[in-house]
């Protein structure tokens, strides 16, 4: 008896051959029906590639049969052009040989009688050649050309074949009495024709065109004229041959031509001369019109028709060739696609073979897998829901909780077991809870409601979720239930409060911005109460700009911060305060009296107040800071004014103030609103007057110690056409302040390179340079330096004839960025000139970095200078800086003697004011200029005399 042990391996291994017996089974049915598979695909595409060949064939078949008659239909063409030719050549054989004397005008007649243009187009002439001998080519030769024969006779028996008539008779290439004997071109087919008493066609020839001169290719046909008697079949030719030729030539492309237009579009037609020129291509047609024969090749031409036509002796060859843009409209590639199609579907068919043949084993396994697939996606779909980080419940009509899932219970306001059956009433606050049911009794009208969104306190902070609903049928009771998914968005939610904080708030000062402001004052005057007043106060740090450039940014927005705190602790916490932008804020102060008088009164009240809170000083690390402000008030009252206008009038009297002195407040009257429309006036002329001419410049002579001009500084001047000449002050300061001073700047500059390419080319004007004032805005654009260079190099002027003159503002930050734009142009010549210099925050260790090369005394130093000990210490400082730094000194503003002297004395070199000379035009300038230099120095001698040696020590004035 075997072991159990035993049977039961036994029976193991039976299962197992079992097992495989199957998997044999099934692999030798799987590969009979593969096989069925592949023969089903074959056969379908042997059925595609017979029906691709045929397709192709026929494809080709009407291709060559298209080019075929096209090419015979050119053929008949050629021919039907030659037979032309041969008419016309025969008729007036005939009208030669049935005539017993013709005159040229007969001839002439004869010929316009036939209409030969349209009878043969291409037709260049027709003549008559008549042949004599040596022996009486003289005599013979004048009786028939009526004149002297122009004929030199050779040899006895010599022949000759002047040419007596032709039309047209101003034909160049052919002309009355040449010897058509004389050229071997001529001679050959000439005698060809009398041997063979047909007509002969020559050489190519080049044909002049009569009205233009211009060469054409050509042919030119001979046919022999015998006597009436001479005619009849078989009589000798040579010499008892012909008494002359009908010579007949023709232009190949106008013969050509219509072949050319006849062909189909796309298609192109090759001439070539078979008989003497090998195949070489003589004129070449594509879409009916002539093409270089260098493009005439066979590129790219995959069929091409060659016909050969016999005439006058000569094979005349051509081909019809289709390029394959032409061959696609016939070889079109709808059929490959059908093809393919076929094979596709063959293959599918195959498929199909199989998966019906093996449908059974396919099914058995589908099912396992299907199951297999089930539990899978069970396990999974469990995983992803446990895996979701937002709360799932599923609830009824009237938000109830039926069902809950959730990976974090620390987002449910009570546990699970508590929640599950009670309603959203019952656990939420009512605000939340009536959110939710909005958002269910949309889902169950519309299927599903998202973007609700609900605040709730959770375990003592406040948590914000989006809620998303969505109908669902319960398969039970068929009651309708809904699925909600609560996600957790309070990051997202503190974000948007943030980003909202960002768009409608100063993120420097915590105050409102413009736009927020904006928004508020609008709601204000919409909702002031009849009878009251307000007041709209526009307030402005004074000298801001100087702390921000001298101490930096850093400094600056500490000082925005303190003086913002302040403001709002001086209007208090129920005003409107917003930063307006820059160093401008803007106050709405409601409901501060009933009447005129006591609005102006508390206005005035807290304008004082808050300068007094900003006149105390403000300690920023370790440095304090004093500073103050501008304010403009507009009262507001029931009128109906928008907030824009309000604004622009609060302006005005904020500007009013600070032309007051600063640090003080003013009130908006209408006088200001006058100068506020005049400005913005001025400011629409000005780019209207730059485009029409109304700008100019005057220069103001510069001279030396010797009297001699050695420059002029360009100065810009506007002639208004209503209000006459503005002052440069005030049309200058709003160019600066509306960025017009970028195009008017560098107008400026055109101006003034344009003046000295003129001056460079007068040896009296030659020498001169031209100072340029260069605003600070200007000069620190990035794109200064290109423009300026352009400018340069589109005048062809010398760049060391350009000084550019800059103020000491322009020069306090960014040294290092001007510094290297100053190297930039210095490297090309120009000149540098601190302009001002004094007036602004002069440092020594900016001047020493700075390629520099003149300082320029400021006017307001020289007015005073013989009256003021100080100004006279600044300007002999100044003149010793420039001395010891190497610099050129001038002194501008110089009105009297005086000034002159005791400039001499201190060792200025170099001057500028009305004492010399006051701003001039530029023809006026050139005048003055021609007519005051050289000045000779003795009316300074004087004066240098006194100045003494030092004088002559000092650096030499610029030339």
């Amino acid at each position: 008896m075997p072991w159990p042990g035993t049977i039961l391996h036994e029976r193991t291994g039976l299962n197992r051959n079992i097992r495989s017996m199957e998997k044999q089974e099934q692999t030798h049915f799987e590969v009979k029906a593969f096989a069925a598979a592949v023969i089903v695909a074959l056969l379908a595409f042997g059925i595609c590639l017979a029906y691709w060949l045929r397709v192709e064939d026929a494809q080709r078949r009407d291709l060559d049969a298209t080019l075929r008659q096209e090419a015979q239909q050119a053929s008949v063409l050629l021919v039907n052009q030659f037979n032309a030719f041969d008419l016309v050549a025969r008729s007036v054989k005939g009208f030669i040989e049935g005539s017993e004397a013709v005159t040229a005008e007969e001839f002439k007649s004869f010929t316009a009688s036939l209409n030969l243009p349209h009878v043969t187009p291409g037709l260049h002439n027709v003549g008559v050649a008549w042949l004599v001998s040596s022996t009486d080519a003289v005599e013979r030769s004048s009786q028939l050309l009526l004149k002297k024969s122009p004929l030199e006779t050779g040899p006895a028996g010599s022949e000759y074949a002047p040419l007596l008539y032709m039309a047209p008779a101003q034909s160049i290439s052919r002309t009355i009495g040449q010897d058509i004997l004389a050229d071997p071109l001529s001679r050959v087919p000439a005698r060809m024709a009398a041997e063979t008493r047909q007509l002969v066609a020559g050489g190519k020839t080049q044909l002049t065109d009569p009205a233009d001169g211009i060469q054409h290719l050509g042919y030119t046909l001979f046919l022999p004229v015998y006597e009436p008697s001479d005619t009849t079949e078989g009589a000798a030719a040579w010499p008892q041959g012909p008494e002359g030729w009908v010579v007949l030539s023709f232009r190949l492309a106008d013969l050509l031509a219509p072949l050319g237009k006849s062909l189909q579009s796309g298609l192109q037609l090759r001439f070539m001369d078979g008989a003497q020129d090998g195949l070489q291509v003589l004129s070449a047609y594509a879409n009916g019109e002539p093409v270089a024969l260098a493009q005439a090749a066979m590129t790219g031409a995959q069929y091409s028709i060659r016909e050969v036509t016999r005439f006058a002796g000569r094979d005349w060859v051509f081909h019809v060739d289709a390029p394959s843009s032409f061959i696609a409209q016939y070889m079109g590639n709808s059929h490959s696609w059908i093809a393919m199609a076929g094979c596709l579907l063959g293959i599918c068919m195959g498929m199909i073979a199989y998966l019906l043949m093996t449908a059974r084993y396919r099914a058995e396994r589908l099912a396992f897998d299907m199951t297999a697939r089930m539990r899978r996606i069970a396990g999974e779909m469990s995983d992803t829901l446990n895996a979701i980080p937002d709360l799932l419940f599923e609830m009824d009509q009237d938000v109830r909780y039926l069902q809950l899932r959730t990976a974090n219970g620390d987002d449910l306001l009570l546990p699970p077991e508590q929640l599950i059956g009670k309603s959203a009433w019952d656990v939420m606050p009512s605000k939340a809870a009536v959110a939710l049911k909005m958002a269910i009794d949309e889902a169950h009208a519309q299927g599903r409601s998202t973007g609700t969104r609900i605040e709730l306190e959770i375990q003592g902070q406040p948590r914000w979720f989006e809620l998303s609903v969505a109908r669902k049928t319960h398969m039970d009771s068929g009651s309708e239930r809904f699925i909600v998914l609560s996600r957790d968005i309070t990051e997202r939610a503190l974000a948007e409060k943030k980003i909202h904080q960002l768009a409608f708030f100063d993120s420097l000062t915590g105050l409102p911005n413009r736009v927020s402001f904006l928004a508020q004052a609008r709601e204000i005057l919409a909702s002031l109460a009849p009878g009251g007043y307000s007041a709209l106060l526009m307030l402005d740090i004074d000298n801001f700009k100087n702390i921000n450039d001298q101490w930096g940014h850093a400094m600056g927005d500490a000082l925005l911060k303190t003086v913002a705190a302040r403001i709002q602790a001086a209007v208090g916490y129920g005003a409107l305060v917003a930063r307006f932008g820059g160093d401008e804020f803007i106050v709405f102060i409601r409901d501060i009296g009933t009447g005129h008088a006591e609005a102006r009164q508390v206005i005035e009240s807290i304008c004082k107040s808050m300068l007094t809170e900003l006149s105390h000083p403000i300690r920023i690390e370790e440095y304090e800071f004093f500073t103050s402000l501008s304010v403009g008030v507009v009262l507001v009252s029931q009128e109906a004014v928008a907030i824009g206008e309000l604004i622009s009038r609060a302006d005005s009297a904020m500007y009013q103030a600070k032309a007051n002195g600063k640090n003080t407040f003013s009130f908006y009257d209408s006088s200001l609103q006058k100068e506020l429309l005049e400005r913005s006036a001025l400011e629409h002329d000005m780019r209207i007057g730059l485009s029409s001419g109304q700008f100019f410049l005057v220069y103001q002579p510069q001279v030396n110690h010797l009297g001699q001009i050695i420059g002029a500084e360009a100065l810009c001047r506007w002639q208004h056409p209503y209000k006459g000449l503005i002052a440069p002050q005030r049309f200058i300061d709003i160019a600066e302040k509306n960025g017009f001073i970028f195009q008017l700047g560098s107008w400026v500059l055109q101006q003034a390179c344009a003046t000295l390419a003129v001056w460079q080319k007068d040896p009296d004007l030659c020498h001169l340079r031209i100072a340029i004032n260069v605003s600070s805005q200007q000069f620190h654009h990035p794109d200064f330096v290109d423009q300026l260079i352009q400018m340069i190099a589109a005048s062809a002027v010398d760049p060391g004839k350009i000084e550019l003159e800059l103020t000491e503002s322009s020069l306090s930050h960014d040294v290092d960025v001007i510094a290297e734009k100053m190297r930039q142009l210095k490297s090309l010549g120009i000149y540098f000139s601190l302009d001002d210099f004094g007036t602004g925050y002069s440092s020594l260790a900016y001047i020493k970095r700075l390629p520099l090369d003149q300082l320029k005394i400021d006017q307001s130093f020289v007015r005073d200078v013989i009256v003021d000990s100080n100004d006279a210490a600044i300007v002999q400082t100044i003149i010793s800086l420039g001395d010891n730094l190497g610099l050129h000194v001038i002194a501008e503003g110089v009105e009297n003697a005086g000034q002159h002297q005791f400039l001499m004395q201190n060792r200025c070199l170099n001057f500028q004011g009305y004492l010399f000379s006051r701003p001039l035009g530029v023809v006026d300038f050139e005048s003055h200029v021609k007519t005051r230099y050289p000045l000779s120095p003795e009316p300074l001698a004087g004066e240098m005399q006194q100045a003494g040696p030092a004088v002559a020590l000092s650096h030499p004035a610029h030339p």
